[in-house]
């Protein structure tokens, strides 16, 4: 990690915070991040959902992140890393909050179907009424 790196973090939690208090971000290192490529040994993590966590790190001078979202399983799905962001003297709280909203959209996207038949029985689901709030607090934030 360079010199400054750990007050960048420091910042982003707590911008992190201040927007969504919801996703409660924190600073965690992960000792054995060697063991596998592409994997931060310290990052800003945040919760967008009760099973995801995004994490949010620099590496090589520029801003990086990743989606881990943990499966009924027990296994874990990361997602693709979706290229550089901002350099590491800027603040990426929209840049990854961006990547939050791109995740939810994906997942109202693959429970359509679902919901298509829960509407056809007058149900709702509770994830995705919570999903869709969140979406929105997101949407909001980015066009502020």
């Amino acid at each position: 990690m360079a010199f400054g790196d750990r007050g960048r973090y420091k910042s982003l939690a707590t911008a992190i915070y201040q927007l969504l208090p919801d996703f409660n971000p924190t600073i965690e290192a992960f000792p054995n991040a060697g063991t596998v490529a592409g994997f931060p040994k310290e990052a800003v993590v945040f919760h967008p959902t009760s099973n995801t966590s995004q994490l949010v790190w620099i590496e090589a001078g520029t801003w990086k992140w990743k989606l881990v979202v943990e499966n009924h399983d027990g296994s874990s799905t990361v997602t693709d890393d979706p290229g550089d962001g901002p350099r590491s003297g800027d603040l990426p709280a929209r840049w990854a909050l961006g990547g939050t909203r791109r995740y939810f959209k994906g997942w109202l996207a693959d429970d359509q179907p679902a919901e298509d038949e829960r509407a056809k029985e007058y149900r709702a689901s509770l994830s995705r009424v919570h999903v869709e709030d969140m979406l929105l607090r997101v949407e909001r934030l980015l066009l502020t």
